[in-house]
Order: structure tokens, then C-alpha cells, then sequence
């Protein structure tokens, strides 16, 4: 199990990459008066505005097809999933990327068993 030091570290890194290669949320944090550095750990999350799902349409529209948003080069996704929306949903190409492996053998599932999601 990880420590609160080892997650606040975490969340520093993640958020200085997307800060880094992700404008809109840049923009976002810096509309709500916040830097990179007003973010040290899981205590100040909740600074950083929610995105919601309508705005995310808006975002996606101007700046398709992830709004500013995706950290990585899109020739690195396994698959883009599109939505009713349209809303444009990336999935990486990492083993088990929306880490759903354990819980789905938890319930009893595995290889060659069909799950519909």
C-alpha cells in the first residue's frame, strides 16, 4: 500500500506532465488563479475546477479530437473510443490500462470469459 508521501509524490509528477502538455488544463488552473506549484498533494486536488461533461464537448470541438487535453502523441493509443456527443475517449496501449484486471478476476472472470461493459 502506498503512503500519503508516495501518492502526493505522484500526483506532483502527473500534474507537472499534463501541465506541460496539456494547454486547456493549464488554462483551466491558471483561470482559477492557480500555478503548478499551488498543487503539492491529494489535500489541494479539489483547487483545480471540475471539467464537466458538456464543457469537455466544447473543448474537444475546438481543439479536436481530445481538446488539449491528451498528454501523449495519439499515434501511442491502442484505441479512441468516440461517444454520443460526440465525447472522444483515449485508451492507452499499457496491459490492463483502465485497470479493471484484478476486480474482473476478483468476480470470477478470466481468460476466454466474454464480459460486456
Amino acid at each position: 500500500m502506498e503512503g500519503a508521501m508516495d501518492v502526493d509524490v505522484r500526483i506532483r509528477k502527473t500534474l507537472a506532465l499534463a501541465w506541460e502538455r496539456c494547454p486547456a488544463l493549464r488554462r483551466r488552473m491558471e483561470e482559477a488563479g492557480l500555478a503548478l506549484e499551488d498543487i503539492r498533494g491529494e489535500e489541494e486536488l479539489a483547487r483545480i475546477p471540475v471539467l464537466k461533461k458538456d464543457q469537455l464537448g466544447v473543448l474537444q470541438t475546438q481543439a479536436p479530437p481530445f481538446g488539449g487535453l491528451l498528454a501523449v502523441d495519439v499515434k501511442e493509443l491502442a484505441r479512441i473510443f468516440v461517444s454520443p456527443g460526440p465525447i472522444f475517449d483515449p485508451q492507452g496501449a499499457v496491459p490492463d490500462y483502465w485497470r479493471r484486471a484484478q476486480a474482473l478476476e476478483a468476480a470470477g472472470f478470466g481468460p476466454g470469459d466474454l464480459v460486456v461493459n
